[in-house]
């Protein structure tokens, strides 16, 4: 009676141990195209494999989706073409927003996702706080994936590779990724013009608490203008001291 009951006992520690593995390995990792949004606390079956076009001198974009329990998760990018200047790529971690009034019948109630935070910054290169990543159980995270395919990139198909790597995974899991680059180059600015409003007043004082200095001023209009740029968009609205100068430089 007391083998048998020792029998049981090991069965049921077996069978406590199966349970743990299980869940470890239910922990997935997937890719998504840019165009889904992805809720935290939603269900979401994603791909194993992301096929993805675009033109010579534009970014594509994809989604790495992360559903927990998973801790320490960091994701690393091999791009298959020639990269004169960095980045060809940028990772960026998604936060959210809560919504708690909605604007119209399209809208929901509760997160949603929708700021950026870099791995490494693209102005300063400056590693920001966004790695690694933790999610919780039954919920998931997004990893936003920027990929610049260069000017002077052959028209082709490319292949590269995505790896993300967590202590909570069994080992890396690697997801495989294609780039079809057409034989069009788009213009380093839009060929139409392009408006968004932009009052380098305001940025200052939600950057620093208060109005700055002329120099200050300048510095912080030079990045929005970049970033601008980089998606082909014209900021209107500059102080006047600044758009006689940075406007012909960002804008024509």
């Amino acid at each position: 009676r007391i083998r048998k009951m020792f029998s049981f006992f090991l069965f049921l520690l077996f069978l406590l141990a199966y349970q743990i593995d299980v869940s470890v390995f239910a922990s997935s990792v997937s890719l998504a195209h840019s165009l889904v949004k992805i809720r935290p606390d939603r269900g979401f079956s994603g791909k194993e494999t992301i096929s993805m076009f675009a033109c010579r001198n534009e970014y594509e974009s994809l989604q790495v989706v992360l559903d927990g329990p998973l801790d320490n998760v960091s994701v690393s990018v091999e791009v298959p073409w020639p990269c004169p200047r960095s980045p060809c790529y940028v990772i960026y971690r998604a936060e959210y927003i809560n919504i708690t009034e909605v604007s119209d019948c399209y809208g929901d109630l509760g997160l949603w996702p929708d700021p950026l935070i870099p791995h490494t910054d693209i102005f300063y290169n400056e590693q920001r706080d966004g790695f690694p990543i933790n999610i919780p159980g039954k919920e998931n995270r997004v990893i936003w994936i920027d990929l610049f395919v260069p000017p002077a990139t052959t028209p082709g198909m490319f292949k590269g590779k995505i790896t993300v790597t967590s202590p909570s995974l069994p080992k890396p899991v690697m997801f495989p990724y294609s780039v079809t680059v057409w034989k069009g180059t788009l213009p380093a600015v839009s060929s139409f013009v392009t408006e968004f409003d932009f009052l380098s007043t305001e940025a200052v004082k939600v950057h620093y608490g208060q109005p700055g200095n002329a120099t200050v001023m300048l510095l912080l209009t030079q990045l929005y203008l970049q970033a601008a740029m980089m998606n082909r968009v014209c900021a209107n609205d500059l102080h006047p001291q600044l758009s006689s100068h940075l406007l012909p430089a960002f804008c024509s």
